[in-house]
């Protein structure tokens, strides 16, 4: 997608400098990726404590194993 942009010239010298990048494409795609992945990071954070996860993982795997049986008794194939 093309967007213009008017940045400040020493902000944009700055982040060709601390990317690296070869154009200002570049550059600016990089620290956007950057911003985002930061805030999801935060958002994750934010949920640290407030999720309840069960312990319940031998239960699943007997679940998942009687499924994969009954799968492999439908299409004719041999126990695992």
């Amino acid at each position: 997608m093309r967007t213009t942009l008017n940045l400040d010239d020493q902000i944009m010298e700055a982040l060709l400098r601390v990317t690296d990048a070869d154009t200002k494409t570049q550059a600016v795609t990089q620290a956007v990726k950057d911003y985002v992945r930061r805030k999801q990071l935060e958002e994750l954070l934010a949920l640290q404590g407030k999720l309840r996860l069960k312990d319940n993982w031998r239960q699943l795997e007997r679940v998942e194993m009687r499924d994969l049986k009954r799968l492999d008794r439908r299409y004719g194939k041999g126990p695992r």
